[in-house]
């Protein structure tokens, strides 16, 4: 017969927060984004980051083959790895 009991639990089940962010929304942050696509839909392990820090005025600073670059937030930067 089979026995359906449930055990008791050890630790609680708890939520692990969301960790992706709006970049508009998180002003003075690092950001870091694939460099193609975005975490929840294209991400793989060896696929290149694309790093940024914003401002408190909506602004993100960049590095690429530029160098460093100041632009307005785009909307790729709204699934980001935020701190």
């Amino acid at each position: 017969m089979l026995n359906c009991q449930i055990p008791s639990l050890i630790i609680p089940p708890f939520r692990i927060p969301y960790p992706f962010r709006d970049a508009a929304k998180e002003p003075n942050s690092i950001v870091i984004k694939p460099t193609y696509g975005d975490f929840l839909n294209n991400y793989r392990n060896s696929s290149d980051l694309h790093i940024g820090v914003t401002d408190s005025t909506g602004f993100i600073y960049e590095y690429d083959v530029n160098g460093v670059v100041k632009g307005k937030i785009k909307p790729g930067f709204s699934v980001f790895l935020s701190r």
